[in-house]
């Protein structure tokens, strides 16, 4: 069979400045649409010679497919962050209190700290019981709130609690070490403690990590963490990175035009993009290019990651860094799976009252049933569920929760 012959090159070029002409006048013809319903329009945009676009002022509306619940949330959050100033925690944690408590509200589960490895954690559990295909798999949850911003630990159970409850199972958050004082890899060290542990339990392919903002950029580091430095214990069944990606700093558009979007909280560009790793204390030294730091940066660590579900929203200012990961994943040969939600800003999944969170929890609850396994440990340590209580104290203690605070997972969390 003969190959099909090419066009002349004459014939290509007549393709291309047809095509451009084609774009040129639908440009134009939008452009004059616009204009003729907003006659006091400023100039339109202009390009520099280094390729970048000079943007004039306009007016940007909610987008018309996010859900009414959404655009009213959206309105209310901007405002309250708008009075925040950076070093406000007590705001911060006012409102992370608030989401906190909604979620509990919405979700009926039992929360109990515990230690695991040495290190604190707390345990999610649905109190209509986790499911029967669920009986051998656990989550672990790395939450958000930046490398130091106050107090992150306010996030976990926001994280934690619709995951547990929709999906039926257990969820593990780990109060993790930040900076300051901390430097990298302390979380990465407090994680694979926890894991360790899990471990002696559960089979590795049974165990799910998941984070959102700085906890998803954790759960990709601490992946490649596992592969360079921990060649022995195996790697996750599955992962999940929530309004996040696999590189720190992020960069890309999202990063310059996003900042703004939510209620003018952040300056408008110029500033750095990506921003200036120097200003994120917790990795120190550490050189932004280290694969443990970025590890999209290495098609061979990206080449043995477990199946990933990438969540993100169109107002986020990780959307770049989502969407170039999702790529370098599958280019590296990966399962992966990208959602980007329309008008959604940065961690809306923590508002739970939004139907596009709720979307997102059956997503994330379908994905890990679909990539963990569910056989069960053929040898678990009989140890995990007989430790001393006076090898370790309860850290605090949910009402609903049981009183037992011993080092690892006991009965009761089965």
């Amino acid at each position: 069979m003969s190959a099909t012959p090419k066009p002349p090159r004459n014939v290509l070029v007549k393709i291309l400045q047809t095509t451009a002409l084609v774009v040129a006048a639908w440009a134009s013809t939008c452009a004059a649409l616009l204009a003729q319903s907003n006659p006091s329009s400023p100039s339109r945009p202009t390009l520099d010679s280094n390729g970048t676009l000079q943007v004039p002022a306009y007016a940007l509306p909610p987008s018309v497919y996010a859900s009414e619940q959404a655009k009213r949330t959206y309105l209310q959050l901007s405002k309250a962050i708008a009075g925040i100033k950076s070093a406000d925690e007590t705001s911060i944690t006012q409102i992370m209190q608030r989401l906190e408590q909604a979620a509990e509200a919405a979700y009926s589960v039992s929360i109990e700290s515990r230690l695991i490895g040495g290190i604190r954690t707390k345990v999610v559990l649905p109190k209509s019981g986790v499911s029967e295909h669920n009986r051998h798999r656990v989550l672990i949850n790395l939450h958000g709130g930046g490398t130091s911003i106050p107090p992150p630990q306010l996030n976990e159970l926001v994280e934690s609690i619709p995951i547990a409850a929709v999906a039926r199972i257990r969820v593990i958050t780990i109060d993790y070490r930040f900076a300051p004082p901390n430097r990298f890899p302390a979380a990465n060290e407090d994680v694979e403690k926890v894991y360790r542990e899990l471990l002696e339990q559960f089979r590795a392919q049974n165990i799910g990590i998941y984070g959102c903002s700085f906890g998803g950029i954790l759960t990709a580091q601490f992946v490649a963490w596992l592969e360079k430095e921990k060649q022995g214990l195996p790697l996750p069944g599955a992962i999940g990175l929530f309004c996040s990606g696999a590189d720190w700093p992020y960069g890309g558009d999202s990063a310059y035009y996003a900042m703004p979007l939510f209620g003018g909280t952040a300056a408008a560009p110029p500033f750095p993009n990506p921003p200036a790793y120097e200003s994120i204390p917790y990795f120190g030294q550490v050189s932004p290019r280290d694969p443990l730091v970025s590890p999209v940066l290495s098609p061979a660590l990206l080449s043995r990651f477990p199946a990933a579900l990438i969540i993100t929203g169109s107002r986020d200012f990780m959307l770049s860094s989502a969407s170039n990961t999702h790529a370098h994943l599958l280019n590296a040969g990966r399962k992966a799976e990208l959602h980007v939600f329309e008008g959604m800003w940065h961690a809306f999944l923590y508002s739970v009252e939004l139907p596009e969170s709720q979307q997102a929890y059956n997503i994330v609850s379908r994905f890990f049933d679909i990539h963990l396994g569910s056989t069960a440990q053929t040898h678990p340590r009989p140890s995990l569920e007989k430790h001393s209580t006076e090898e370790a104290s309860v850290i605090s203690q949910s009402p609903s929760a049981s009183s037992v605070g011993e080092r690892g997972l006991v009965q009761d969390v089965r």
